[in-house]
């Protein structure tokens, strides 16, 4: 299933359905092992993810990206519902080449339906239509990524 794309203010709504009980899908969120296996845009590698999975905890990600080399993302956990609801903040360490970013909001959201996890992801406080664009393909490349894992596993 392929994921459905609205981009509604400075808001983008992704809808994804995954072929994983909720509590794979969430999991592969929570822990950073399984995380690094498929979050970064397409082409990227995850060449590290730590974080602190609780509310106010940290995390870290260094992803390798071709023509632009290392970028590093960090964020902070809002609030984690288990198998329901994890928001955190994102924004990007300065880098050479790309301008700077503002903190944005991600908010996502899991849905149990049988054996199946809808996903509905709302990243907030994306501004210009470039930065909508570049972040609807990095998510919608990770979430394929995640979906290929879930096949592997079958």
């Amino acid at each position: 299933m392929k994921n459905e794309i609205k981009v509604v203010g400075d808001n983008l709504h992704i809808t994804r359905t995954f072929e994983a009980p909720v509590e794979r899908v969430f999991d592969a969120w929570a822990n950073a092992d399984r995380r690094r296996q498929w979050s970064g845009c397409e082409g990227s590698e995850c060449k590290s993810f730590t974080h602190e999975f609780r509310a106010g905890g940290r995390y870290r990600q260094i992803l390798e990206i071709p023509n632009c080399g290392e970028i590093v993302m960090v964020g902070e956990y809002q609030s984690i519902t288990s198998l329901e609801e994890i928001a955190y903040t994102m924004s990007c360490e300065p880098h050479e080449g790309l301008p700077p970013a503002p903190e944005s909001l991600i908010n996502v959201k899991f849905e149990r339906h049988s054996e199946r996890t809808v996903v509905v992801l709302v990243h907030s406080r994306l501004s210009g239509d470039e930065a909508k664009e570049a972040v609807a393909a990095g998510h919608r490349a990770s979430l394929d990524r995640l979906a290929g894992v879930f096949a592997s596993k079958q």
